[in-house]
């Protein structure tokens, strides 16, 4: 405690931090200001627990969830992820002192225009990434919509943000999750108690269908049908190319998969949901198989054919990459052939 302390009045030696006029938002149960670094002059975002809530009984508990989640998200480093710089104590509230992220939310972006599917995705894949790196890091962020995704200044990448709602879990356990949902954008398991009908326990999914639903909007301009309306109501969710013709038969689908109203039907990750998203439809190419022997003679020469898949990167990109059938293989060469890094010959499994 005495080093939290310390670090605290270390961290305000050197900023300009004003609680009261510096406030960039709030959310949640998180309050996020503005604090300027002296010596570099360089802006920081730092987040605390709502000061409200320290008469609660329970307050101490929910200072070590933040603290608990703080740390481990202080270990997701990832390039679409606000970093968490140090942990300070404010006070007696403890904070995050995160990147400011200057530029626009995703929201306010798709608020001029509807994306066209190539920008979208190269969005969404960016984000997608970033929802693994978090969810490797046993966090879920379940507030994923267009308003906590920033889009850098210049360059428009996205950076999550806002993890006020995130939560530590565990494959099949659930952990302290709160009703805290945004409309739209919040799966049914988000509404549900357990033992109610559409009641899930939270996990990857959950993420999943939230993304979707932030892709939905990024083409349509449309907030989605939310998830509680859906199932009392018994209506399905209109899907995204009713509302824009361009949108083509793979994305729709995926957008419609992703936000399946029970866990259960949708992909069970985020990488599970972009490979849906993002795959294209299988060519074939051919090519011939020529063998040698040791004096470079050839001695046999067969024709064969692969199939290839074209990964759509944005801006008119595309990646060509082989499908390699599942097998063993041997790879190297053996000992008195070929360079010293090309041994030992060894066997590898494509599974």
């Amino acid at each position: 405690a005495t080093e939290t302390k310390s670090a605290c009045a270390d961290w305000l030696m050197r900023c300009n931090f004003d609680r009261h006029n510096q406030r960039l938002g709030r959310g949640g149960f998180g309050i996020t200001y503005l604090a300027r670094e002296k010596r570099s002059n360089q802006h920081f975002a730092i987040k605390t627990l709502d000061p409200s809530k320290q008469d609660e009984p329970d307050f101490a508990h929910q200072q070590q969830k933040f603290l608990n989640e703080a740390l481990r998200l202080a270990r997701c480093q990832h390039p679409n992820i606000v970093s968490v710089r140090e942990l300070v104590l404010h006070e007696g509230l403890p904070g995050m002192v995160m990147d400011y992220i200057v530029g626009e939310d995703l929201k306010a972006y798709i608020s001029r225009r509807v994306l066209s599917e190539d920008e979208a995705l190269q969005i969404i894949r960016q984000v997608g990434d970033a929802l693994t790196c978090v969810h490797q890091s046993g966090l879920l962020h379940r507030d994923v919509k267009p308003d906590n995704i920033m889009l850098r200044q210049g360059s428009r990448t996205p950076v999550l943000i806002d993890f006020g709602l995130a939560r530590e879990f565990d494959l099949g356990q659930i952990r302290s999750m709160t009703n805290s949902r945004t409309e739209g954008f919040a799966p049914i398991e988000q509404y549900k108690k357990k033992g109610e009908p559409g009641y899930a326990e939270p996990g990857c999914y959950t993420d999943v269908y939230a993304l979707a639903a932030t892709l939905y909007m990024m083409l349509t301009q449309q907030i989605p049908f939310p998830a509680i309306f859906r199932q009392d109501a018994k209506i399905a969710l209109p899907p995204p190319q009713q509302f824009n013709s361009q949108i083509s038969a793979k994305v729709n689908d995926a957008i419609v998969k992703g936000m399946a109203l029970l866990a259960q039907d949708r992909p069970k990750s985020v990488e599970e949901w972009l490979k849906l998203l993002l795959k294209s439809p299988s060519k074939t190419f051919s090519f011939e198989v020529i063998t040698v022997n040791t004096y470079g003679k050839e001695i046999d020469r067969k024709r064969r054919q692969a199939e290839y898949y074209t990964e759509n990167l944005g801006s008119g990109i595309g990646l060509d990459m082989v499908s390699i059938p599942a097998g063993t293989f041997l790879m190297g060469s053996p000992d008195g052939e070929g360079d010293d890094d090309e041994r030992p010959q060894h066997s590898v499994t494509v599974a």
